[in-house]
């Protein structure tokens, strides 16, 4: 089975998205102190899209991040680890969007 490139315009309109996509991790962080359970499904939502896309567009190790969280939220992981996981993905998606602009 052959790999196929993603062509660099769509590649870095999905890099141009990772802004958009911080912040609805970051809304999410912002309700998900409070350890109420539909921001927890929101999470892994988010990280399950995420983590889905990331790799077709050839952002492996972003895609495991996000893969992470999922696996995390499904265990029942406590709250303060799913927020700590969900800021360093934040920090990454920001840092990956700032090196490239």
């Amino acid at each position: 089975m052959s790999i196929e490139v993603v062509p660099e315009p769509l590649r870095r309109r999905y890099l141009d998205s990772f802004p958009a996509k911080a912040d609805a991790f970051k809304a999410v962080l912002d309700r998900l102190s409070d350890g109420n359970q539909e921001s927890i499904r929101e999470l892994r939502d988010l990280a399950h899209k995420l983590a889905g896309s990331a790799g077709m567009y050839g952002f492996d190790e972003l895609g495991q991040q996000a893969r992470e969280i999922v696996h995390a939220v499904d265990a029942g992981d406590g709250s303060i680890l799913l927020l700590g996981m969900t800021r360093d993905l934040v920090t990454r998606l920001t840092q990956m969007h700032a090196d490239v602009g």
